[in-house]
C-alpha cells in the first residue's frame, strides 16, 4: 500500500511538474537559441521509473535499458552453454519477463 509519505512525494513532483511546464511556456518565446536540451519532468519520470522498478523488482535496470538504449530487445537467460533469448520488444513482453523473473 502507498505510504502517506510516498504520496505526498508523488504529488509534490506533480505540482513542480506543472510549475515547471507553466514557466516554460512563458519563456519559450523569449529563448530562441536553436538548440534548446529540455530537461523538463526529467525528475518525475526518473521517479515513476524507480517506483516501478521497486514493485517489479527490477534490480538489474531492465525497465531504463529498454526505454533508453537503442538495441534489439531480447535478454539473454541461462548458462552460457544453455542460453535462451526472451523477446521483450514490446511492453507486454518487458513485463510478462519482469514478473516472471520475480517468481523465479
Amino acid at each position: 500500500m502507498l505510504s502517506k509519505d510516498d504520496f505526498a512525494r508523488r504529488i509534490a513532483l506533480i505540482q513542480n511538474f506543472h510549475s515547471e511546464q507553466q514557466a516554460l511556456g512563458a519563456l519559450i518565446d523569449k529563448l530562441t537559441d536553436g538548440y534548446p536540451v529540455v530537461t523538463l519532468g526529467d525528475s518525475l519520470i526518473a521517479e515513476l521509473i524507480a517506483i516501478t522498478a521497486q514493485e517489479l523488482n527490477d534490480n538489474d535496470d531492465f525497465i531504463s535499458w529498454w526505454l533508453w538504449e537503442d538495441v534489439e530487445k531480447v535478454v539473454w537467460v541461462g548458462a552460457e552453454d544453455k542460453q535462451r533469448e526472451i523477446s521483450v520488444r514490446t511492453v507486454e513482453e518487458l513485463y510478462d519477463f519482469l514478473t516472471e523473473q520475480m517468481e523465479g
